[in-house]
């Protein structure tokens, strides 16, 4: 979505197994969250950052290191329990911090409209009702990339 925004993406994971699939998703770039050396070498470029894992393990201190002059984190998904992080980083960088869970009825319609325009589809797991019980397995056990649909 963001590449076809113009923006140019780089995904961050910690298991490098996903790096594949972020490319063919539109990642120019991949970080593994768990080699320094290539935290290191973003560090300070990114103009925004979304967040879309929910982990309690997230680094949320590091991200202000990411973040360039002025850049904004956007959390996506809501992580469990408290955050940690020192205000006197995001302060100093002058980087906001600010979150969505859904837009309004007009961002819902004009994010169609945009991704029908530019022939973005989801990424989902077809389950037909009567295999409920296996959907809800794969989805408690963080198998499902990224969603899964229930048919009739």
């Amino acid at each position: 979505y963001a590449k076809a925004l113009g923006a140019e993406v780089v995904a961050f994971s910690g298991s490098p197994s996903k790096k594949q699939q972020a490319t063919e998703l539109g990642a120019s770039i991949f970080v593994d969250t768990s080699v320094k050396e290539e935290l290191d070498a973003v560090r300070g470029t990114l103009n925004y950052l979304f967040v879309t894992a929910n982990g309690s393990d997230s680094p949320h201190n590091d991200y202000v290191t990411w973040m360039d002059y002025e850049g904004h984190v956007v959390y996506l998904a809501v992580p469990p329990g408290k955050m940690s992080f020192t205000p006197s980083e995001f302060i100093h960088s002058e980087v906001s911090i600010t979150g969505s869970l859904i837009g309004g009825v007009n961002v819902i319609k004009k994010t169609l409209d945009f991704a029908a325009k530019h022939n973005i589809r989801p990424v989902i797991e077809r389950f037909p009702m009567s295999d409920i019980n296996s959907a809800l397995e794969r989805v408690n056990s963080g198998q499902i990339r990224y969603r899964a649909v229930l048919e009739n």
